[in-house]
């Protein structure tokens, strides 16, 4: 069984089933099953087609906008990507808080683009300064301070909105379809003789 990085979800009972179907147009459409035997306890469904992914089964019920299917070479998928692929989902799984550690970590990275050659000594403190602050609301858990800070009009790079991540909680059930996808991935990895990731 793979580590999960997510859930626990123990995976080595489900058995994985796959399908290929051609609609009418000729159109290739992909069903890939994890089932425990004939039991809709702990089922999942993938249904790729030509207009995206539509993920069934125990764990609520997600329609993704592009397909997403598994493939023995694909390890780790990121989550905050396909959530913003997400099209429709139940509508008990909102997405309500702020993942501060996921924003944070985003948002280092997009300071690591910006080259301290472009600006002058007193522009870069300007900037290391608006850094601490805007990270500290992060790390204090002030989500309010964080759009305030992020989406007004002034920030010392100009940068506009699209710049600043602002990253979900991702609720458990999706998750565990995630973790799915990449059990789906490993085990077609291990029927392929390639080396399980």
């Amino acid at each position: 069984m793979k580590n999960q990085t997510r859930t626990q979800v123990d995976w080595s009972a489900h058995t994985h089933r796959r399908e290929v179907f051609k609609n009418q147009q000729g159109q290739e459409i992909i069903v890939d099953h994890l089932q425990k035997g004939k039991s809709p306890d702990e089922y999942i469904c993938f249904i790729n087609d030509f207009r995206g992914l539509t993920v069934r089964g125990d764990y609520s019920d997600w329609v993704f906008c592009r397909n997403f299917i598994p493939h023995p070479d694909n390890k780790t998928i990121t989550e905050h990507y396909w959530i913003e692929k997400l099209q429709i989902a139940n509508t008990s799984m909102e997405f309500k808080s702020l993942d501060f550690e996921a924003t944070q970590k985003a948002l280092e990275k997009e300071f690591e683009w910006v080259d301290k050659g472009e600006y002058t000594q007193e522009e870069w403190e300007k900037i290391e300064e608006w850094k601490e602050e805007i990270i500290g609301t992060l790390e204090s858990g002030d989500e309010v301070e964080y759009l305030y800070m992020a989406y007004r009009l002034s920030n010392p790079l100009d940068w506009d909105g699209e710049y600043f991540p602002y990253y979900k909680k991702v609720p458990i059930h999706l998750e565990v379809v995630f973790d799915a996808f990449e059990e789906i991935c490993r085990r077609l990895s291990i029927a392929n003789g390639m080396k399980a990731f």
